[in-house]
């Protein structure tokens, strides 16, 4: 599953407040940049920002 926001950086902040795990944002500026964590069903999520 993927999930399209617009700031990769603020998302990961507000999972990591939450206690979730999650991957450090990864990608290329000028491309994409991304993060990954564990959804409710153990699956992993890319967070995307475009």
């Amino acid at each position: 599953m993927s999930l399209r926001v617009e700031d990769v950086a603020a998302f990961r902040e507000d999972l990591i407040r939450s206690g979730s795990p999650c991957s450090p944002v990864q990608g290329d500026p000028a491309t994409c940049l991304f993060v990954t964590a564990a959804g409710p069903d153990g699956n992993t999520v890319l967070v995307v920002d475009r």
